[in-house]
């Protein structure tokens, strides 16, 4: 199964979205978005997160903690997906 991590990312106690690019081929293009993506085949979700967290935003997560697990289908995907949210205050990073 499809699985991705999101982060509910927050900063001085509001919410961090992403508007993503608006270009063919990606998910949500021109959406305000959660960070996060794809989770790999050898990582679990949160390793999976802090890896791209660390790409989009050059910080690294030292304390996340899971808020969600839910599966859906995904119509990018074109299947059933696994999703896991996970929440992390960033205001000191």
């Amino acid at each position: 199964m499809i699985q991705f991590a999101h982060a509910l990312l927050m900063v001085n106690g509001m919410y961090v979205l992403q508007l993503r690019d608006d270009k063919p081929g990606i998910a949500a293009p021109g959406m305000w978005s959660l960070f996060g993506g794809r989770v790999e085949e050898s990582e679990e979700p949160r390793t999976a997160l802090v890896r791209e967290i660390e790409e989009e935003l050059c910080l690294r997560l030292e304390d996340c903690r899971l808020f969600w697990n839910v599966e859906r289908y995904s119509a990018f995907a074109g299947a059933v997906a696994a999703y896991s949210f996970f929440e992390a205050d960033i205001s000191e990073l």
